[in-house]
């Protein structure tokens, strides 16, 4: 499911254990810790089959966890939200661009950084911008919790004899080269 912050209802209607709706659901979002933390499973995740159901954080949230050999592109996309650039763009200072609002109990509302409001347009544009140097054969880095969410989607599944990201160039030549022997066997 996409678009809406997945808690136990939606697990339960897509996976309850033994009565599964899908094959495999990936949960991917937020963390929402303090950076200093370790990302924390959710409670409910151990009602449903861990071959069925993974999690998968973005700590603590999407664009810091995205950022990591990702700088030029953020730069680019912040550039055209005409958002002043962080110095140097790392994951912490775009997580001080995009951290919301937040108040604790005994605290005042922290203020929300210069670009909380643009997550969205943030989001999407990166999206294209990632795709656009894909297309024209520039480096993406896929961070290591996405990786693993499509390697747990796709292992098993027909046809996913391969790894589903591919993580540099010297990995898609072995890839390539076995792919190569493969077909050279099945011709004998």
């Amino acid at each position: 499911m996409i678009g809406t912050k997945v808690g136990p209802w939606t697990m339960r209607l897509l996976a309850t254990r033994g009565h599964e709706c899908a094959a495999k659901v990936a949960v991917l979002r937020d963390s929402d810790q303090p950076w200093d933390e370790t990302p924390r499973e959710p409670g409910w995740l151990e009602e449903h089959d861990p071959d069925v159901v993974g999690f998968f954080a973005s700590h603590p949230t999407l664009e810091p966890a995205i950022t990591l050999k990702n700088e030029a592109a953020i730069g680019e996309v912040l550039a055209r939200l005409g958002v002043p650039l962080p110095e140097p763009i790392t994951p912490s200072s775009v997580h001080a661009h995009f951290h919301s609002a937040v108040k604790t109990s005994d605290s005042a509302p922290a203020s929300a950084g210069p670009a909380a409001r643009l997550k969205g347009r943030f989001a999407l544009q990166l999206a294209d911008e990632l795709r656009r140097r894909l297309d024209e054969g520039e480096p993406v880095h896929v961070p290591d919790h996405m990786s693993d969410l499509f390697e747990f989607l796709y292992t098993g599944s027909p046809g996913s004899e391969e790894p589903y990201v591919l993580l540099d160039e010297a990995d898609l030549d072995a890839t390539s080269a076995d792919a190569s022997w493969s077909e050279v066997d099945e011709r004998e």
